[in-house]
């Protein structure tokens, strides 16, 4: 849990700066920040066909799926919770699908609209106490960002902070950026044998996956554009989590 909650450590404003190489078809990053608002424009939940999980909509009181192209007749009311994040460097937005704000809130979306009055808009209190409160966010950045550069960044998975490993994290970082500058008068040959090492420290992480359920419904979210600078898929490992 120590190297989840570190792997692939960045910030809001290197994500947002951040664009991505045509080959990579998806990347995995951590992301720390506070939840400022419950983003309720689209809703906190969907409905969804039973069989492929894909959104739904009701014609006439019945249910069809396009995707299995039949009537949904046992639909399932599932989480879509558009959140606000905010760390010193800026704001951006995530989404936690079913399977991960389910187990941060203990309780199936099911069960907490059939709490709610049929007139009841407002974002159910559950939901609401998140605000204010600080995550590790384990975000799998997809076809959805990575090619149309778009934000609502997929969460993956949901870590508490622990301070004190937080320092110990912050220390090594500072550590290496000491060792980078130190290394510049290193010889060649030296140089690229810690790179091959380096890249070979970032293969043992590729089975770090979750939730599956990592496909933005369309809703009809707009979402701003990530400024277009390439970076390095290499400048977010960081070996020294091992």
């Amino acid at each position: 849990m120590e190297e989840e909650m570190f792997f692939n450590r960045t910030n809001i404003k290197e994500l947002l700066d951040c664009d991505w190489s045509p080959e990579l078809e998806e990347y995995i990053v951590t992301m720390r920040g506070e939840i400022t608002k419950i983003d309720n424009h689209f809703g906190w939940y969907y409905i969804s066909c039973n069989a492929c999980s894909k959104k739904i909509e009701p014609a006439n009181g019945v249910y069809n799926c396009h995707i299995c192209n039949r009537e949904c007749k046992f639909p399932l009311v599932k989480y879509k919770i558009h959140l606000k994040v905010k760390d010193k460097t800026g704001e951006s937005s995530v989404v936690l699908f079913n399977v991960v704000a389910e187990k941060q809130l203990d309780t199936s979306a099911h069960k907490l609209l059939s709490r709610l009055s049929s007139d009841d808009n407002d974002v159910p209190t559950q939901i609401q106490s998140f605000c204010k409160k600080e995550f590790i966010f384990k975000i799998k950045l997809n076809n959805y960002n990575l090619q149309e550069g778009l934000e609502n960044f997929t969460v993956s998975k949901v870590f508490v902070p622990v301070e004190n490993l937080e320092i110990q994290f912050q220390s090594r970082k500072d550590k290496k950026g000491k060792s980078l500058l130190d290394d510049e008068n290193e010889p060649k040959e030296q140089k690229t044998k810690r790179l091959i090492i380096k890249k070979a420290a970032d293969v043992s992480f590729d089975n770090l996956e979750d939730s599956d359920e990592d496909q933005h419904v369309n809703d009809g979210v707009m979402s701003r554009k990530r400024r277009n600078i390439i970076i390095d898929n290499d400048e977010f490992s960081d070996e020294d989590t091992n």
